[in-house]
């Protein structure tokens, strides 16, 4: 076991020992920590849209279309692993 999951199996027996009035301050503290570990959320931009009129528009079934070209390229690879194996 890593050192790690070894200090994290000895927290969890440890949280099973408390008394169930402390588990809110418990979950409160960790809380606490965590906002205080990650940084702040950044502005995040959406990318809806990004690729809107780029022709894309022309596929009505574009999940489909995509599907259809794995299939045809992986047919294509293994008629040429056959042509190079035989």
């Amino acid at each position: 076991m890593t050192p790690r999951a070894i200090e994290l199996t000895e927290i969890k027996r440890d949280l099973a020992n408390l008394p169930a009035d402390k588990l809110a301050e418990v979950r409160e503290f960790i809380r606490t920590l965590l906002r205080n570990i990650r940084p702040a959320p950044s502005n995040v931009e959406s990318l809806e849209g990004i690729w809107e009129g780029l022709g894309w528009e022309q596929f009505g079934d574009l999940e489909g279309e995509v599907r259809k070209l794995r299939k045809e390229s992986s047919e294509h690879l293994l008629n040429k692993c056959d042509r190079w194996s035989s």
